[in-house]
């Protein structure tokens, strides 16, 4: 489990949300799965949330935006995970760091999404190095994704 810069986000795997005494001694209280085929134990004190995205395809787009507005929302240290933390888990922060990129205060830049992502990519990757294999079929929603979640929180 790697713990995404000062965020209270935490990058995993399944392993990692088994892990009672990791997730206690990281004080999480939010875990999301992004796998759809693992069931996660239930823990007292921590709230699951579970978005069901596949590797090799037969993804929605909208699953994306929902894990990573989860990610967004939580107010509490979060361990977003799948199987291995390489694919699905890094699709989905990058999305969210690619979101933080483009709405940082402190920004003296304008990016273009593209650049964004990239940027969340970089991010990412420096914390989790698997997610340099990330399967492709992620790939391909990751500006999609990024672009309905600028449109969905413009409406707020």
């Amino acid at each position: 489990m790697d713990r995404f810069e000062d965020k209270q986000l935490f990058l995993g795997d399944s392993g990692d949300a088994r892990n009672e005494i990791l997730l206690r001694d990281n004080n999480i209280r939010v875990v999301i799965n992004v796998a759809h085929d693992l069931n996660d134990p239930w823990f007292g004190g921590v709230t699951y949330y579970k978005v069901g995205l596949h590797d090799g395809g037969n993804n929605r787009v909208e699953d994306y935006v929902l894990a990573a507005l989860l990610v967004l929302m939580a107010k509490e240290n979060t361990l977003l995970h799948c199987h291995e933390g390489r694919s699905r888990t890094a699709a989905v922060a990058i999305i969210v760091a690619a979101y933080d990129e483009l709405h940082d205060p402190w920004k003296v830049e304008d990016l273009t999404n593209e650049e964004a992502i990239e940027r969340g990519r970089k991010r990412v990757c420096s914390v989790r190095p698997l997610c340099n294999r990330m399967n492709e079929s992620h790939e391909s929603f990751l500006l999609e994704a990024l672009e309905k979640l600028i449109q969905l929180t413009m409406r707020q």
